[in-house]
This record gives structure tokens, sequence and C-alpha cells, in this order.
């Protein structure tokens, strides 16, 4: 039995799963700018090592990108502390082990069942993560009008939001949205609800920056969407079986 190499050199060619892998670099790139403009350089330098390991796909890169990059950077004194952490495994985890799923990286040889169970298990994890964040429950719960204070502030005094109708009325769109993505995937099995379910979480998010709550998405913030689509369009598309990705499609020189 062949040893699987050490690392791969990223591939050239414009194959789905080639182009998955240069969709997750660009991800973990953007996040590299991000950390730069915040001048948070811990951040930045951890995501841009998560991102070459990924790309030049090294052997056992997995297991530090999900784990122990978190922990350190977190160590080092970025991010918000280590109540930070669920958070940040099972983002980094959907990133790192979704290809692995869909494509049989280092030949996992799953079959087609539960390619498309792990997938689409990670998806919908991604998705219900991301809508509380970017459409939490307790917006919706105050209702499409009136004042309300943030039922996460810890200290007064507490900042008061407005709640808009259309900034209402976007959010529960956005959620409807993700919604309606998860029943396509598991039910129609369609690798369009990749696209589906970022686009109710960027509509969940544009309603939360009208109501004052954060910011409006800028444009880094639709370079991110895009990025972020194309890696889960085209996993979407290895998982539910349109194409045999090649195995190793490039050897180490």
């Amino acid at each position: 039995m062949e040893e699987t190499p050490q690392y791969q050199m990223p591939p050239t060619d414009t194959a789905p799963f080639s182009l998955m892998l240069w969709a997750q670099f660009a991800v973990f790139g953007l996040f590299v700018l991000q950390g730069a403009v915040e001048d948070d350089w811990v951040w930045a330098i951890a995501d841009g090592i998560a991102g070459l390991l990924l790309l030049f796909r090294v052997k056992n890169c997995r297991p530090v990108v999900v784990f122990l990059i978190p922990v350190l950077t977190i160590a080092l004194g970025s991010g918000e502390g280590f109540e930070e952490l669920p958070f940040m495994w099972i983002f980094y985890g959907v990133l790192a082990y979704l290809p692995v799923l869909a494509y049989d990286e280092f030949e996992v040889e799953l079959d087609s069942d539960k390619k498309r169970i792990g997938v689409l298990g990670l998806f919908t994890v991604m998705v219900v993560l991301m809508g509380m964040l970017f459409g939490p429950a307790w917006v919706l719960a105050e209702g499409s009008g009136g004042e309300f204070e943030d039922p996460e502030c810890s200290a007064e005094p507490c900042e008061v939001y407005e709640i808009t109708s259309d900034a209402y009325n976007i959010i529960v769109a956005g959620i409807v949205i993700q919604v309606a993505a998860i029943g396509m995937a598991w039910g129609t099995k369609n690798y369009l609800a990749g696209p589906l379910g970022f686009l109710g979480i960027f509509t969940s998010w544009y309603g939360m920056g009208e109501m004052g709550i954060g910011e409006d998405p800028a444009g880094a913030d639709f370079a991110w969407m895009l990025a972020m689509l194309a890696f889960f369009t085209l996993v979407m598309y290895g998982a539910l079986g349109r194409e045999v990705a090649p195995v190793n499609t490039t050897e180490s020189e």
C-alpha cells in the first residue's frame, strides 16, 4: 500500500476538486486580510498558516487546523477568550473536513450515502450556527417594531436598539431562506442548497446592520460571501455524486 505523501503541490487544473481547494484557500486568505486590517496579527498569521496547510494538503494537517490553531491563538491573547473555542472548532471543522467527505480525499473511500449524510450534516450545522449569529432568535421574539435592550448585555447601561419593520422583514426572509436551503439539502439533495443557505445568512446579516447591530455588509463582506458560496457549492457538487473526483490529484514533487 502506497504511503500518503507528507504534502502535495496545489493543483493547477480546473476540476471541481481543484477549484474547491482554491476557494477554501481564498476563505482563509480573506480571514488573513481581515486580521491584518483589524491589526490582529495573531489571528492573521494563524489563519495564513491554516490556509497554506490545507492548500498543500499537508499530512495530518486537519487536526492542527481545527483544534490546535484556535487554542494557540486564543492563548496568545487574540479573540474573545476561550468561550469562543466551541464556535471556532465547529467553524474550522466544517471548512477543513467537508472536502474529505465530499471528494474522498486521502482515500477515505466513503460510499455515496455516507458522503451525503456527512456533508449535508456539516452543512446543516454551519447554516444553523451562522443563522443564530446573524439572525438571532431574540430579535424575532421582539416582533416587528419598538425598542429593546440587547439581552446579551452584562453591564449597565445596555445599548438600546430599535427594530424597524424593514430590517425585521429582511431577517425573517433570511431565516426562511436558510430553512428552505436545509430542506432542499436533506430532501432533494440539491447542491444549490449551499448558495441558498449563505444567501439567507447574508440577508439576516444585512437586516442586523439595518437595525444598528454590527455594521452593514461592506465590499470585503461580499468577497467573503463569494468565496464561501464557491466553496460550499463545489463541496455539494462533489458530495452529491455529480462528478467522481480523483484522489490525490497532484503528487508531491
